[in-house]
């Protein structure tokens, strides 16, 4: 006996129906297409990402690390005015900070300190 139009519609509508919420949920998304990042974002958004770890992180440690950038423009560092070594970082400041010191001229990724390879 073959099934007419409508009664193929009542059973899929019986199975959506049957499924659970998880089913349901990955069934409506089951069209939907992954938007990647864009290249010039990626740095924004590995910033954005690591600072939702721990929101309320006000500086970073890393001696002889790398800076944490808000974009993928690396700032060019003068040598140490003291030895002309190479500078390196030590801590970063970030944004929670900058936005309560009071007469800040820098704004993101500005507040960082490096100095010279050795102690001066």
């Amino acid at each position: 006996q073959a099934v007419s139009d409508r009664e193929k519609q009542r059973i899929e509508e019986l199975k959506r129906l049957d499924m659970n919420d998880a089913e349901r949920k990955a069934e409506d998304w089951k069209g939907e297409v992954y938007e990647s990042i864009p290249k010039k974002d990626k740095p924004f958004h590995k910033f954005v990402k690591r600072l939702q770890r721990h929101p309320d992180q006000v500086m970073r440690y890393q001696f002889a690390g790398e800076p944490l950038l808000i974009s993928g423009a690396r700032p060019t560092v003068p040598p140490c005015a003291a030895c002309g070594a190479e500078r390196q970082l030590e801590f970063q400041i970030m944004p929670g900070l900058l936005s309560v010191v009071v007469g800040s001229s820098s704004s993101s990724g500005r507040g960082r300190r490096g100095g010279g390879g050795r102690s001066c």
